[in-house]
């Protein structure tokens, strides 16, 4: 047996064994969001109050028409077959590696996402971005290597690889599929939608001192005056915290629409989804 033969297969069980796990971790978290995606908005087993409701249903939660979170089952799907593949090669290892920077870098823009447009995290999204963290550190410390070139070279195709994953999505953001288009006159669409919203009876539970509360209402602007709002903090004005309790109101802010109830604060193009708006 050649030297290379036995480096191959020491390398092996160390991949093999915790890769196959995580992306079979990854591929079950991701089908469980797949199916929250098509059961639509408040589905019964997304946590209350988790954010799950709020990031599934917002414009980035698909890409070209394709659920972000099918995206993902297919990408740890190609991670196992990567890995358990007969003839584990240094060709295969390198194609996992860069599958995982890839993938890695992609979650990292979605985390973004979440923390600064959407305002929100959902429990599953997290745990899938620690399994694809922890898939990158078990593929680094495999030690790969660019056949017939410098070793650095791997390094510089990865941060290459990363950098126009991010600014591919980042500067394409018509390639997330949008809802709700706002029309030619955009101004006029928090009022338009503000008004649709108090003529279907949607309501807004908040509090006065709820940041994500102020957020929304920013979001709306001046519009926000069109909403029917109720504040469930008594030292608010006009504070009805019985109602909010009958309601079983546990976070701010919290949309009631129709029959469910929706926490945190929602894009406008996501409420004109979950209210049935048309312009």
């Amino acid at each position: 047996m050649s030297h290379h033969h036995r480096s191959q297969e020491a390398v092996r069980p160390l991949l093999a064994r915790p890769l196959a796990g995580l992306a079979g971790l990854g591929i079950v978290v991701s089908a469980w969001m797949t199916v929250l995606h098509y059961s639509g908005p408040g589905a019964a087993f997304c946590p209350q109050g988790s954010g799950c409701s709020q990031v599934d249903a917002s414009p980035y939660s698909t890409l070209l028409g394709i659920p972000v979170s099918l995206l993902g089952l297919m990408g740890y799907g190609l991670i196992l077959l990567l890995v358990l593949w007969p003839g584990f090669s240094q060709t295969r290892r390198l194609a996992l590696h860069l599958t995982v920077v890839a993938g890695f870098s992609f979650t990292l823009y979605l985390v973004y996402l979440q923390w600064w447009v959407i305002k929100a995290f959902c429990p599953y999204c997290v745990v899938s971005t620690v399994v694809i963290s922890a898939i990158l550190g078990v593929v680094l410390k495999s030690k790969v290597t660019l056949p017939g070139t410098p070793p650095g070279r791997l390094g510089v195709l990865s941060l290459g690889l990363a950098v126009v994953v991010v600014l591919g999505a980042s500067l394409a953001p018509t390639s997330f599929s949008s809802p709700v288009q706002q029309g030619p006159d955009v101004a006029d669409f928090p009022a338009a939608l503000a008004k649709h919203l108090r003529h279907s009876g949607v309501v807004m539970y908040g509090a006065y001192w709820c940041p994500h509360c102020r957020d929304q209402k920013e979001w709306f602007g001046e519009a926000f005056e069109y909403i029917s709002y109720v504040e469930c903090d008594p030292r608010g004005k006009g504070g009805n915290p019985t109602l909010c309790q009958e309601k079983g109101i546990s976070g701010y802010p919290t949309w009631e629409i129709g029959e469910k109830f929706y926490e945190g604060a929602y894009p406008l193009q996501v409420l004109a989804v979950l209210s049935g708006y048309r312009p």
